[in-house]
């Protein structure tokens, strides 16, 4: 395909292919989502060209919970999440924290696995990860933000990847004039 594009069109292109190669230690600091837009506009910086081309297929993507969350908005979504569901509370809390620090203050999620862990002890941590808490805070942040929130904000705790990437394509596409630098195929 490359070789093609460059005889026909006299363009070079170079791939980048979402979520192949993120460091494991990228993926377990919660950095996918940050790290795939980065790349984003990336493209935007330093291509003359075309910048964005997607050729998407039946699968929707990864959905990562927000490593940030508004203190306001917190807030207002763990008081929607009914106070019986006392362990999924507490994984909530123990998973987002509040940094004061931050203008405005927000809740941060928590890196799930430590620089000190074994092997033997992050791979039980990603298990653990993988298969109860991830499905359970993205359950309650879901079932929260479409219970309290607006259709628009509530798509930032559904949305996947793909999809912000798509927009944020879009968005600076249209934040220039001259011809388009976004394709997308189905």
């Amino acid at each position: 395909m490359r070789d093609g594009l460059i005889g026909y069109y006299n363009v070079i292109i170079q791939f980048g292919f979402r979520r192949w190669g993120i460091p494991d230690e990228q993926v377990d600091a919660n950095a996918t989502e940050a790290l795939c837009l980065h790349e984003i506009e990336q493209c935007f910086k330093v291509s003359a060209g075309p910048a964005f081309v997607s050729f998407l297929g039946d699968k929707y993507g990864y959905r990562p919970l927000p490593t940030t969350i508004p203190q306001p908005q917190f807030d207002q979504l763990r008081g929607a999440i009914d106070p019986s569901q006392t362990r999924d509370l507490k994984l909530l809390d123990q998973f987002y924290r509040l940094d004061t620090n931050a203008v405005p203050p927000a809740y941060i999620l928590l890196n799930h696995v430590t620089a000190d862990m074994t092997p033997l002890e992050r791979n039980a941590a990603n298990k653990r990860w993988n298969d109860d808490i991830f499905p359970t805070l993205q359950r309650l942040l879901w079932g929260a933000a479409a219970e309290v929130l607006g259709p628009d904000t509530a798509a930032k705790f559904s949305s996947s990847i793909t999809q912000k990437e798509i927009e944020l394509a879009i968005k600076l596409d249209g934040m220039r004039d001259g011809p388009k630098r976004v394709f997308s195929f189905q």
